[in-house]
């Protein structure tokens, strides 16, 4: 196992036995050892002691080489129960471990750390005073190399020392934390932004002046990232992360908020669903009014959006929004919003003229008189559509009052040579007649008798003969009248 270690070996083995020389042990020819010298020394290498005290001499040169091969030789004599080896093993495993800690390079304090760790964990006072110290010197060496990676490692070792109460690493794991942050958010990934943001906290809610410091930095490094992707959901992520610091009075977040909240603004109009575009305006709107250039320019653009939007979903409650919104901006000279605002007044007098109610019917001509009076052709069109209906609907009721009413609505659209109108018109005023003559007065069958005359006159058969009837009722009661006032009806008088 060990001929690799033949010719020191041999020195080791005549130098601590003065008694074999040459000329003990016989020289050959060439002057060398003898056979026998030889024989002895092979012989000699096969026992513990030999071993053990070859390992002995090579742990003392202090080399890391010569340590790895003086444990290399102890490891199987401990494992195989030899006493001295079981001393000598972990004491030639502690001065390896010292050694490569002292060559001061990562690998090596690595190194030492895998050597020390089971010593110190089976109770080697040496390996345990230490570990901790190599440790820390090792943290010292991440820290000093930087990068991601080397600060992890750093806080890793750190948070095992800190939870076992030792003091420098107690103090040094919050820098060691923020330094990590700090590399992960050079980095400006949303992964690595994320995990500085959740390093960061804890250590700024406990009062590290560094953290607290570099905490809003990242989280605003953070928005940013996250609104540079032009995604709604990071767009919206950002704000949330904004708005406290913003709050807070953090300066660059309050130069960034808007220009967030802006950008999802005009990010979400293009979508062009009402949800959208409502949640575009409640964000539009107060920055317009904190005097938001970009803001004020796209708000009414956005509004004129959510109105066409509500308009084309149609419903009386959708169409009234419409307007609600299109009215201000029309009135402010907003191009298009002048164009569409017509269209949904047209539009919801439509849909209340459909509902067929007398209330919404009279709505509807309302809304329609002053666009037809403007000019607006399909207002044109559908007024007197819309008017001929509320007169038919309300001449259904059979009263006077919205007898005449309806009246007043036909004349001047069968006037206008309106078809229905001319149609209809005689049959109300038929209607009103007839209703007028069943109150019995004088004075309404008079009236009866006014509206049924031209009727007749057109040739309506039934106002004849109604008109005939309405005449003789009027007789006889301005008969009877004129009999009481003067004592009673004269029998033989009436033929």
């Amino acid at each position: 196992m060990y001929r690799n270690f033949f010719v020191m070996g041999l020195s080791v083995l005549l130098a601590t036995q003065p008694e074999v020389g040459c000329a003990a042990a016989g020289e050959d020819l060439e002057g060398g050892p003898s056979r026998r010298a030889v024989a002895m020394i092979l012989e000699a290498e096969k026992t513990p002691s030999y071993q053990i005290s070859f390992a002995t001499r090579l742990a003392n040169t202090g080399t890391i080489e010569n340590l790895e091969k003086a444990i290399e030789i102890l490891s199987p004599l401990a494992e195989a129960g030899h006493a001295d080896a079981k001393r000598n093993f972990p004491k030639a495993q502690n001065r390896l471990a010292v050694v490569l800690a002292n060559t001061g390079t990562i690998e090596n304090f690595q190194k030492a750390i895998e050597i020390f760790s089971p010593l110190a964990a089976a109770g080697d006072v040496y390996a345990k005073t230490n570990l901790p110290r190599v440790q820390c010197d090792l943290v010292y060496k991440l820290a000093d190399a930087g990068g991601i990676e080397n600060f992890e490692k750093a806080m890793e070792i750190l948070s095992v020392l800190a939870a076992a109460e030792h003091a420098d690493a107690e103090i040094n794991l919050p820098a060691a934390q923020n330094e990590l942050a700090v590399a992960l958010v050079e980095t400006s990934s949303i992964e690595n932004l994320e995990k500085a943001i959740e390093i960061l906290t804890p250590l700024a809610t406990a009062g590290h002046a560094d953290a607290k410091r570099n905490f809003p930095k990242a989280q605003n490094r953070l928005a940013v990232v996250l609104a540079n992707t032009g995604t709604i959901e990071n767009l919206e992520k950002a704000i949330g992360i904004l708005t406290p610091l913003a709050t807070a009075g953090h300066a660059m977040a309050e130069t960034n908020l808007p220009k967030v909240q802006f950008l999802l603004a005009i990010k979400i109009t293009k979508t062009d669903t009402v949800e959208n575009l409502e949640k575009a305006i409640g964000i539009l709107s107060p920055l317009a009014a904190a005097g938001h250039a970009e803001a004020k320019i796209n708000l009414p653009v956005a509004q004129n959006k959510l109105a066409v939007a509500l308009a084309d979903m149609g419903g009386i409650e959708n169409v009234e929004k419409a307007i609600g919104i299109l009215s201000p901006l029309a009135a402010a000279g907003h191009a298009e919003a002048k164009i569409n605002l017509p269209v949904a007044q047209n539009d919801l007098a439509a849909a209340l003229a459909e509902t067929g109610s007398i209330e919404n019917l009279e709505k509807a001509i309302g809304i329609l008189t002053p666009l037809a009076t403007a000019g607006h052709a399909m207002a044109e069109t559908n007024l007197p559509k819309v008017q001929f209906l509320l007169a038919i609907k309300i001449a259904k009721t059979d009263t006077v009052e919205n007898l005449e009413k309806a009246i007043g609505i036909l004349t001047p659209l069968a006037t206008a040579g309106h078809a229905e109108a001319q149609r209809d018109l005689p049959k109300v005023q038929f209607g009103l007649a007839v209703v007028l003559a069943n109150t019995g007065t004088i004075e309404n069958l008079e009236r009866a008798i006014e509206i049924l005359t031209p009727l007749v006159e057109a040739g309506d058969a039934a106002a004849r003969s109604n008109l005939l009837q309405i005449q003789l009722v009027r007789a006889l009661l301005m008969a009877h009248t004129t009999g009481a006032a003067s004592g009673g009806l004269d029998m033989d008088a009436v033929d």
